[in-house]
């Protein structure tokens, strides 16, 4: 699988049946270098040109992998970089800089020449701010927020329409091809609840989160929900949790797929040292290109082939089953307390996340049919049998919990065992 058409082409159909909208890099021309024997994971976001030429392959390619999965009904958004092009300084044949496609470019200051879309510098907001945007302006200038420069990159000035005429075509040749939408970021509800999970807030205040939850009144159809992306999981910012957080991020992506609020977004990654290192590769006498995961018999990827796929975890994976099982749903018979919550998903589902030091047991209502079903936090239903805990409803509904520190109990319609129905003794 080292071969990159291969890795191309390596879609998990089997999983995505359940994460129906996978998210890929830009699939446009970038910057393309190596340090450290090392491809940045950062060039694939800074645009030498539209053409359909990346790391992960030509347009050719492109529309074969959109094809395969629109075929089995899993659509593909895209992250789409239209708001700047290559970092000030860099030029094509210098310092080993190229274009992905092989395109010419020029990001010198006050040249800013991207023959290939085409681009001058008269396209760019030098004119109204010629420098990059600081920390302050956050809080104090939306202007210049709006037009000068993030960490160097060459921005964009949209308000131009011959840039918008190219940017809106760069859009629809993608549109053209299937893709079912793109990616635009904020990083609320990620925050809200990693704060959760790293014990900074109340697991409990997560029993509102909806509409004005403290970051704008979007409904369920406006929010693309996450937990953790490839820009802020190098961060070190206390507000994040990944996969290097083990059971919080388990918790804290358990709770996303549990909560009937907004479209959820699954990250899956590659491990790690440093913030700016790229993606496995095969090394520099294969022009450093991908190299693909190898899989463990639990269908994990190991983490010796360097990903990470945290799409593949058991709890994600049977996570994913459960908010499919429950969609359509609200959340019913909200319970809290400190450090946990509890809910139902209306007959359909039931989630329970201890975030205390201490173990929780008490009986739950779970609006659940009377059965037995099996925990789709912690195992999973195979061959008609449970890996792990076996959960017990009782014909009105309840059933008796009990959930370690830092642990989840869920299950759902999809989980029941067999056909058991518990019965209650006189």
């Amino acid at each position: 699988m080292g071969d990159n058409k291969q890795m191309r082409l390596h879609i998990d159909l089997h999983i995505l049946e359940l994460l129906t909208l996978p998210k890929i890099s830009p699939p446009n021309e970038h910057i393309f270098f190596a340090q450290n024997n090392d491809v940045p994971w950062y060039v694939r976001y800074q645009p030498v040109s539209y053409k359909l030429i990346s790391r992960s392959g030509n347009e050719g390619d492109f529309k074969a992998m959109v094809d395969r999965c629109n075929k089995v009904g899993v659509r593909i958004i895209v992250d789409v970089v239209i708001n700047h092009m290559v970092g000030v300084s860099q030029k094509s044949g210098v310092n080993g800089r190229s274009g992905s496609a092989g395109s010419d470019f020029d990001g010198t200051d006050g040249v800013e020449q991207f023959p290939e879309v085409p681009y001058t510098k008269a396209d760019f907001n030098d004119y109204r701010c010629h420098g990059d945007i600081q920390g302050s302006d956050y809080q104090n200038s939306a202007e210049r927020v709006k037009n000068c420069r993030l960490v160097g990159l060459l921005d964009l000035d949209q308000g131009k329409p011959d840039v918008r005429k190219k940017l809106v075509a760069y859009l629809d040749h993608l549109i053209d091809y299937g893709v079912a939408g793109f990616r635009y970021t904020n990083f609320n509800f990620g925050a809200a609840v990693s704060s959760a999970a790293k014990g900074s807030s109340d697991w409990k205040l997560l029993s509102k989160l909806g509409p004005g939850y403290g970051y704008g009144n979007y409904e369920d159809h406006e929010v693309l929900n996450f937990i953790d992306n490839h820009d802020n999981q190098r961060d070190a910012n206390p507000y994040v949790v990944t996969y290097k957080d083990g059971d919080r991020y388990r918790l804290a992506v358990a709770y996303m797929l549990a909560w009937p609020y907004g479209y959820p977004r699954v990250m899956s990654s590659f491990y790690f040292n440093s913030h700016d290192q790229g993606p496995p590769n095969v090394g520099a006498a294969s022009d450093y290109k991908t190299k693909s995961p190898t899989f463990n018999k639990d269908q994990t990827c190991n983490a010796s082939s360097g990903w990470v796929c945290e799409h593949r975890w058991p709890t994600i994976r049977e996570m994913a089953k459960f908010r499919s099982a429950v969609q359509g749903t609200a959340a019913t018979q909200i319970f809290t307390d400190n450090q946990r919550i509890a809910f139902a998903r209306e007959g359909k589902g039931f989630f329970a996340l201890n975030g205390n030091d201490r173990s929780w047991s008490k009986f739950f209502t779970t609006t659940m049919p009377a059965g037995a079903y099996c925990d789709q936090y912690a195992g999973s239903l195979q061959n008609g049998k449970c890996t792990g805990q076996t959960i017990l409803v009782k014909d009105d509904g309840s059933a008796y919990l009990e959930i370690g520190s830092k642990q989840a109990v869920a299950f759902s319609i999809a989980s029941r065992i067999g056909k058991f129905l518990f019965q209650t003794t006189a």
